[in-house]
């Protein structure tokens, strides 16, 4: 007998908006015929659930994550035409300006070393656009459950694609390759990396952030075929969703103003969507969501990073947040190879455990390029030639 036959309707209201993510929701919707019947049929309880889950679990999805969860909804639900309560843009060109401005919010952290904070935390406003808007309560169940489908199948490519980079990262054997490049100083024993277990909550929600976009790019295709726009996409655009070409749609920004902070999250961002593409390309045949069966494992293997220390969740920059600047990791490194082993979305605890704290910690009399840092990149480049930094 179906456990929640029996509750009344506040109640089952009560547990569900409490569930930790959506996903789970999926499988209860799966599972109990009960639950089903009263998020179809109880007037306007389906969106009240989906958005009370998306938006009061403040440790389980990032504003990033909601904004394109929400939009996704948006754009299936136009197909059926216009609706007052559709916020979705008739124009591809500000949809796609909308995207831009969210999609790289990172949920990034706090990294102190000694007295150095590096890169000060950045506040920024909101500006309003269709993801932003909650979801209605006349939103129709069919996309929503839809919404939910989504959710699980990132899920499952979020984890696979993590697991996959660390193997990558650990498989590494650092001596072997700086015996065949040769060390920059007598003495140095590159460390060994450590594998410090799950994905942190910042690191899955910057892979599921990248994943999603990755996602998008189909229903986007999808959208603009069946004339979802009034104002269709430029030509650039429009021959990349064409000819699948996922990788140049992202890489390829809109023009914001030289030296925003736009500009700026926009090429951050892009170097993480990227990686997504290009590992996706690796393990999966180019496809549109749904379509491939993912091992089950891939939506549990990681049950401890559904919760969030606060200071996480409030969005310090963390060592990764400026490939460019001399205080980080990835300052010099090649771009390719850092996207192949997946420190775009690693945090800093990660970064430190394989190795790389070495450039913030250098004695005063070694000069910046000479840090050991070159000598643990190149032990990462297993398949680029040596001059290659």
């Amino acid at each position: 007998m179906d456990p929640f036959l029996k509750l009344p309707w506040f109640a089952l209201k009560a547990i569900l908006i409490e569930l930790p993510d959506l996903p789970t929701l999926h499988r209860l919707y799966q599972a109990s015929p009960t639950i089903a019947d009263f998020l179809n049929n109880f007037d306007g309880m389906f969106s009240e659930v989906v958005e009370g889950i998306l938006t009061n679990q403040p440790t389980c999805y990032s504003p990033s994550m909601q904004f394109s969860f929400r939009c996704c909804v948006y754009l299936w639900w136009r197909a059926e035409g216009p609706h007052n309560d559709n916020p979705l843009p008739e124009a591809f060109g500000l949809f796609m300006e909308d995207l831009t401005f969210h999609l790289p919010r990172f949920i990034t952290e706090q990294i102190l070393v000694g007295n150095l904070r590096i890169i000060p935390e950045i506040n920024e406003t909101f500006r309003e656009s269709c993801g932003r808007r909650p979801l209605p309560r006349s939103a129709p169940a069919t996309y929503l459950v839809r919404l939910l489908e989504l959710s699980s199948y990132v899920r499952m490519r979020t984890h696979k694609c993590f697991h996959n980079m660390l193997i990558r990262c650990m498989s590494v054997t650092p001596q072997e390759c700086l015996e065949r490049i040769g060390p920059l100083w007598p003495g140095f024993s590159p460390p060994m990396p450590i594998d410090i277990g799950p994905p942190s909550w910042i690191e899955e929600q910057r892979i599921m952030v990248a994943t999603v976009a990755y996602q998008i790019f189909f229903e986007l295709k999808e959208a603009v075929a069946r004339g979802t726009f009034t104002v269709g996409p430029s030509e650039f655009h429009k021959r990349c969703l064409n000819e699948n070409r996922v990788r140049d749609f992202w890489a390829k920004p809109i023009d914001p103003p030289p030296g925003s902070m736009l500009r700026f999250l926009m090429l951050h961002a892009r170097d993480s969507i990227i990686a997504v593409v290009d590992w996706a390309h690796t393990f999966f045949e180019l496809e549109e969501p749904g379509t491939s069966v993912s091992s089950s494992w891939a939506s549990y293997c990681c049950p401890e990073t559904r919760v969030a220390p606060r200071l996480q969740y409030m969005g310090l920059q963390s060592l990764n947040w400026n490939p460019g600047s001399i205080g980080t990791v990835l300052c010099s490194s090649h771009h390719d190879l850092y996207r192949e082993v997946g420190f775009p979305f690693w945090s800093n605890q990660r970064l430190l455990a394989m190795g790389f704290e070495v450039i913030l910690n250098r004695p005063h009399n070694v000069p910046l390029l000479g840090v050991p840092l070159w000598q643990n990149w190149a032990a990462m480049a297993l398949g680029i030639d040596d001059d290659g930094f």
